[in-house]
């Protein structure tokens, strides 16, 4: 079963993410969100990766671990996502969790 992986950001970065998703075999693209997407979209992915400025960063990671919370799908955030933004650290993330 393929890992589904979710690309938050889709500038440069981002969009070389979803060139290496589809030539990876065991990858499959959930989903692509820019400015526009509704981070409900990230709902499902078994992966999220996030190339978004520090301020959107911290939603992405807040939605992450809600939906993560709901769906009971990871055991911890930090094995289900990835953070191309620079300027988070533990507790950030620890207190989008909470």
């Amino acid at each position: 079963m393929a890992e589904k992986v979710c690309v938050v950001g889709t500038g440069r970065m981002g969009s070389l993410a979803l060139q290496i998703i589809e030539q990876t075999e065991g990858l499959e693209l959930h989903s692509a969100l820019n400015s526009k997407s509704s981070l409900d979209e990230m709902a499902g992915a078994d992966t999220v990766v996030d190339f978004t400025r520090f301020d959107v960063s911290q939603e992405v990671v807040k939605t992450a671990c809600q939906q993560a919370e709901c769906n009971h799908r990871y055991q911890r955030l930090e094995s289900a996502s990835c953070r191309g933004t620079s300027g988070l650290d533990r507790g950030t993330i620890a207190a989008a969790g909470s």
